[in-house]
């Protein structure tokens, strides 16, 4: 039999790692007090993708605890690079991650950049993946936000524009809800908007008929869009912190809230339909 030399204090026989996942040789190396680092990825015809191919230390060698064994992982026989696209337009972005493979998906939300720029990714550019996997991206939409609400199959919010998010105890949100009706509605409805904690509490509430009263909804016709700007006034004793600015139509006759079909591009909680989050300083 081959003698093994005896380890020297402070240091650490390297294990074979080859063929081990990225997870499971970290684990192995901290398990006996050493690091593990990638230094590269190689495609491999039997290594499956994200396991270690080569190890820059052999096995059997030793190296003082706390040392870093480097390796190279298997990018397997079609794993693609993402392309980073943080900050392009969704246009260029959308055709990058497409020309390699990927499928992409986009999500528009207010941002004082520029309509459409891409503000986010996930997974994040670097990253390996296989062809046809999913990309997520945060896209500006700017301070107009296209929502595409329904509600109750008679009316949709087609739009929404909020200027600016941060705003001063007892100041005013300036907010202009767009609207289309989906077919003749069966009632004059009312506005309901609520300035509520992200725990539902509501802290403010607004509830006006359509444009000021000048065009109920009885008088919509589906080839209209109706601009309807409000001017909400911010409790002055409000807390600093982060609220959230909801919307609802209401039916007087009943005096319920129109049930929401579909949210589009936002969220609801409690059957209310959340526009966006606002800060109060």
């Amino acid at each position: 039999p081959t003698s093994v030399p005896t380890l020297a204090p402070g240091h650490a026989r390297v294990p074979t790692l080859i063929g081990f996942s990225q997870d499971d040789a970290a684990a192995v190396l901290a398990g006996i007090g050493l690091k593990l680092e990638v230094n590269s990825y190689e495609t491999h015809p039997t290594i499956e993708a994200l396991s270690v191919i080569r190890q820059s230390v052999p096995a059997g060698a030793t190296i003082p605890l706390g040392g870093t064994v480097y390796v190279t992982l298997s990018r397997g026989q079609d794993l693609i690079e993402t392309p980073t696209v943080l900050g392009l337009p969704v246009f260029e972005a959308q055709r990058k991650l497409r020309e390699v493979g990927l499928v992409v998906n986009t999500h528009e939300v207010w941002n004082l950049e520029p309509p459409g720029t891409v503000l986010a990714q996930d997974p994040e550019g670097g990253t390996l993946l296989s062809t046809q996997t999913e990309v997520n991206l945060t896209v500006s939409g700017g301070t107009k936000i296209a929502a595409g609400t329904n509600f109750d199959n008679q009316i949709l919010l087609s739009t929404y524009e909020l200027p600016s998010i941060n705003y001063a105890q007892g100041g005013i949100i300036p907010l202009t809800l767009f609207w289309q009706a989906l077919r003749p509605p069966r009632g004059n409805y009312e506005i309901l908007i609520q300035l509520a904690m992200p725990n539902d509490m509501i802290v403010a509430e607004y509830r006006s008929k359509p444009v000021s009263g000048s065009n109920p909804t009885l008088n919509w016709l589906t080839s209209q869009q109706i601009a309807d700007p409000y001017q909400l006034i911010i409790p002055g004793k409000l807390s600093p912190g982060v609220y959230q600015l909801r919307l609802a139509l209401l039916d007087p006759a009943e005096n319920k809230k129109l049930p929401i079909i579909s949210t589009g591009s936002l969220e609801k909680s409690l059957g209310t339909l959340i526009l966006q989050e606002i800060h109060v300083n």
